[in-house]
């Protein structure tokens, strides 16, 4: 099954340049930004296998790292998704992304608690960042699963 999905990667101009956080990319990458393809968890997605080539690269790089971990997710590789959203969160003091991202995450195989001190924290990094928004989305998910 594919659908075509930009969730957290950027804007897609023509198909062919995202930008994410004031970063171009190339239009391969942007391509493969651009399709959600679920395959077996013994298969790797042609977007995964870029994201683990382009983080080699640049092992720091909090946009491959944060895109990387939810491509995992989205893959059904749950544990290595969350462990690389965590350690993102870890490393990256004003990271809120990666807080929603790693709540959702527990929200959707039930682990409520661990959602909530992840959606804490990150309304705390939001509102200590200036990032309203994101608080708010988060807020508002507390409020409709505790």
């Amino acid at each position: 099954m594919t659908r075509k999905v930009l969730r957290g990667a950027g804007v897609l101009y023509g198909g062919l340049t995202a930008v994410a956080g004031g970063r171009s990319l190339d239009a391969r990458t942007a391509l493969l930004l651009e399709a959600e393809v679920r395959l077996p968890m013994a298969e790797k997605s042609p977007r995964r296998k870029l994201l683990e080539e382009r983080l080699a690269e640049d092992p720091r790089d909090a946009f491959l790292r944060y895109g990387l971990a939810v491509q995992c997710l989205r893959e059904g590789d749950v544990e290595e998704g969350r462990a690389r959203l965590r350690d993102l969160i870890s490393e990256v003091a004003d990271e809120v992304a990666a807080c929603q991202q790693l709540g959702q995450s527990y929200l959707e195989t039930g682990e409520t608690s661990e959602a909530v001190a992840v959606f804490r924290e990150g309304i705390a990094r939001a509102r200590a960042k200036g990032d309203a928004h994101a608080a708010a989305e988060m807020e508002g998910l507390l409020e409709s699963n505790v």
